[in-house]
């Protein structure tokens, strides 16, 4: 582990990640109780049949089916690494720094690697990117309507 130039308590971010921190360890022990197979994720070709014009021995349709197909959502587990590896890389990453391109996409590998290392599905850097991003936003959303529900 790295030490950055500033105390964890100085950035301007540390309330965001500490945020993220604490929703991921909360929803960890929920997610741990559902399945690992999000019903979302699964193709169910039953219900495309019933679409108008849609028929199975037609090689268009098939091909769009494949390539609709979603990969599952992030499982507690991924969300979990990925939370701990970008709040240990956030200087390096996210904070103005003279630090190539190059080495900030060669840490998003890493953490990406790490993820599918435990993962059932591949993961890209792109998709835990947005990942990231996804919940970032929707963590400040939800900051931002408890600072004005306590006004």
């Amino acid at each position: 582990m790295t030490v950055s130039r500033f105390p964890r308590s100085q950035t301007r971010h540390a309330p965001f990640f500490d945020a993220i921190a604490s929703k991921s360890r909360a929803n960890t022990a929920k997610c741990a109780k559902e399945s690992l197979m999000d019903p979302r994720c699964l193709h169910r070709p039953e219900e495309d049949d019933n679409r108008p014009g849609t028929s199975q021995e037609d090689p268009q349709n098939i091909q769009d089916r494949e390539k609709t197909k979603r990969k599952c959502c992030f499982s507690a587990e991924e969300h979990e690494i990925l939370v701990k590896e970008v709040t240990e890389h956030q200087h390096r990453l996210f904070v103005t720094s003279k630090l190539p391109i190059s080495r900030r996409d060669a840490i998003w590998q890493q953490i990406v690697d790490k993820i599918n290392s435990v993962a059932e599905v591949r993961r890209t850097v792109i998709e835990c990117k947005k990942h990231w991003h996804d919940c970032k936003h929707r963590t400040k959303e939800k900051m931002a309507r408890n600072r004005k529900a306590a006004l």
